[in-house]
């Protein structure tokens, strides 16, 4: 619709979206604006103290931090087909716009708790900002919501027949917050499984593409990218793509592996039982060489692994993969360090590039590896050239190693300025991380890597305790100095 027709309180949801899930969390933008939010009711949270402006239509001013939607009452329907419906024309409570013939699409069948029939509630979109977390806003919204629904129930019902929606709500939560959910009254429906959505903390959105660039250097390759059909990614138009049901079955993926020699798996590693599936199609399959989403830490390095408990799932995954070489499918985990002008552009390595001011742990003088998103392209290209000598193992790769002063002093050069330093501690910071991650806030997971690696944990500094691959794959030395400069510069 014209920018015009969009409601003020849609418009301050979607800042807060944008900067969580599209800035934060590197979602595509693409994809954050779906046919459901046109037939949703929003609520929105508002710092009064940070005037950014008055919601025209509601006298309200400040700075939108937090939102979360309702997805209105829909029958259930056979699994695979859609559903035509006409919605509520305008509602007080978000100042929606006119409704328009939506379709919805549900997959789920009948479970223990679910009789695959009644009509349910869905909340969604919910996101807070950064600096605004741990404050209990997410129960605020969640709670006001819940108060609405429960005196608005004639609304609710998607034809507005009464008696249709009987109050059952769902929500897709992540397995990281599923406790605090319980905390919120919800009970964990078994019978709906797990999955993968693009909600990723380690920016896979960034690295997918690197990763395509250097595979498409060599001709020889012949490139398919498997997606989910719910998905509305793109790709080079010399580039095949398989499209599968969200849920990944297993005939599916077997197809899809067909004449295929190499299975690259950019997920994220959260649902371990769904990685364990993949992993099985590719071996029954054929598949000659797997690469799981590694990309990051050392993960057989177990204090690593005890600073960083999430990283437990990316164990799984390759104790599982280890299990499978005994049918002739080999593997290699890629291990980069952060990823650098990623972390750099998004504040994850703690220097605010638009402020001009840097979060320093521990003195700034822990020696970390880290690598830039397009080396780690050229050196999964490098993987696929050496398959004798990066069979089975964790390969380890940088850009450089260095510290947090190192990039502060390089950042000074490169801006012109002098930044504003604040000096924190690292251990406590990867505590209240965890804190954090045990109440539902997902904030709390980049604390806990921050932490880990700027505590000065020789796991993260692979020159002293790795030996590299640089040399095998041809990658070039690089500066920090130069990384930097180009980051500053875009």
């Amino acid at each position: 619709m014209p920018d015009s027709r969009i409601p003020p309180l849609f418009k301050a949801a979607l800042e807060v979206r944008d900067e969580v899930f599209v800035q934060e969390q590197q979602c595509l933008a693409e994809n954050e604006v779906d046919e459901d939010d046109a037939k949703s009711w929003h609520w929105v949270c508002f710092d009064t103290a940070a005037t950014a402006g008055t919601q025209p239509g509601r006298g309200t001013t400040g700075k939108p931090v937090g939102t979360l939607r309702l997805i209105p009452a829909a029958p259930a329907e056979v699994e695979g087909e859609e559903m035509d419906r006409e919605h509520l024309v305008k509602s007080e409570e978000d100042g929606r716009d006119e409704g328009e013939g939506l379709r919805t699409e549900l997959r789920h069948g009948k479970t223990g708790m679910w009789d695959g029939l009644e009509s349910f509630v869905k909340v969604g979109r919910m996101a807070t900002l950064k600096e605004y977390r741990g404050q209990g806003l997410a129960r605020l919204l969640l709670e006001e919501a819940m108060s609405w629904v429960g005196k608005n129930a004639h609304k609710i019902n998607g034809q507005g027949e009464e008696g249709s929606w009987r109050g059952l709500i769902l929500s897709h939560a992540q397995k990281e917050v599923e406790g605090w959910w319980k905390k919120m009254g919800f009970m964990t429906d078994d019978g709906l499984g797990e999955w993968w959505e693009e909600h990723i903390l380690h920016a896979g959105g960034n690295l997918g593409p690197s990763i395509l660039a250097g595979l498409e250097k060599n001709p020889a390759y012949i490139i398919t990218a498997l997606t989910r059909k719910g998905s509305s990614s793109t790709f080079s138009s010399h580039i095949k793509i398989f499209r599968i049901d969200d849920s990944f079955p297993s005939d599916q993926l077997a197809e899809a592996f067909k004449g295929q020699d190499v299975v690259i798996n950019l997920m994220p590693p959260n649902d371990v039982d769904q990685h364990k599936t993949i992993i099985d199609a590719a071996a029954q399959s054929g598949i000659k060489r797997y690469l799981p989403g590694e990309f990051g830490s050392d993960t057989e390095d177990p204090n690593t692994v005890a600073l960083v408990p999430i990283f437990n799932s990316k164990v799984q995954i390759l104790n599982y993969l280890k299990s499978k070489e005994s049918t002739g499918m080999t593997w290699t985990g890629v291990a980069n360090g952060a990823f650098f002008d990623w972390g750099l552009n998004v504040g994850f390595l703690g220097f605010d590039l638009k402020d001009h001011s840097a979060k320093i742990y521990d003195g700034g003088n822990a020696r970390f590896s880290t690598t830039v998103l397009s080396t780690i392209g050229k050196a999964v290209e490098g993987v696929l050239s050496h398959p004798g000598e990066t069979a089975n193992k964790l390969v380890f790769i940088q850009s450089f190693t260095t510290t947090q002063n190192e990039i502060l002093a390089a950042l000074e050069k490169a801006t012109g300025k002098k930044w504003a330093v604040t000096n924190l501690d690292a251990e406590k910071t990867r505590q209240e991380g965890l804190e954090k991650l045990g109440k539902g806030d997902f904030s709390g997971i980049g604390d806990i890597i921050v932490g880990a690696v700027y505590s000065g944990n020789e796991g993260s500094n692979f020159k002293n305790q790795k030996k590299l691959s640089n040399d095998l794959f041809g990658l070039k030395e690089e500066s920090v100095e130069e990384a930097v400069k180009k980051v500053v510069s875009g």
